[in-house]
């Protein structure tokens, strides 16, 4: 029950960061203690992934993640998707923005860079336009593995299931 607080708690932390992307604003940076949420979203979506595994026999079988999606209610599996088609939107609409690089710090002057390598001078809007578009595929993705590690913790815990009960 606790860990599925913390997820929650955490998953709208880093949902409220990517949705002020939207308007320009990087709350990440205006509130750094929000930053945390990508790392208790992350241990719990972790700590998920070892149950599963723990409850499939270990690493020696074949862990089948098809398998436990099949056993969400509809509900929780339109979550799911939801959640994966709105990361694939997110990515693939950004991508075309970010296919030169990323925003970086060139010679005292703002330049997207690919893998660390110069590409070209920008403005400083564009510098936090880029900023953002980054920030938002990072959250993005942080709020799939978050919703993923929600409905794994509410169906093992409260769905009457007993191959899934601690």
């Amino acid at each position: 029950m606790v860990a599925l607080m913390i997820t929650i708690i955490a998953f709208f932390g880093v949902a409220i960061i990517n949705v002020f992307t939207y308007i320009s604003v990087d709350l990440g940076s205006i509130f750094p203690v929000l930053n945390v949420s990508f790392v208790i979203v992350f241990i719990m979506m972790s700590i998920l992934f070892f149950k599963v595994v723990k409850l499939s026999g270990g690493f020696r079988n074949r862990i089948d993640l098809s398998a436990a999606y099949s056993k969400l209610s509809n509900p929780e599996r339109l979550m799911v998707s939801a959640g994966g088609i709105y990361v694939a939107i997110c990515f693939f609409i950004n991508m075309f923005y970010m296919s030169d690089g990323g925003t970086g710090i060139y010679e005292g002057q703002y330049a997207i860079l690919d893998k660390g390598l110069f590409r070209r001078f920008i403005t400083e809007e564009m510098f936090h336009k880029y900023q953002l578009i980054e920030i938002r595929m990072i959250t993005a993705t942080f709020m799939l593995m978050g919703l993923i590690a929600i409905v794994g913790y509410y169906h093992m815990n409260f769905v009457n299931n007993d191959e899934w009960r601690e």
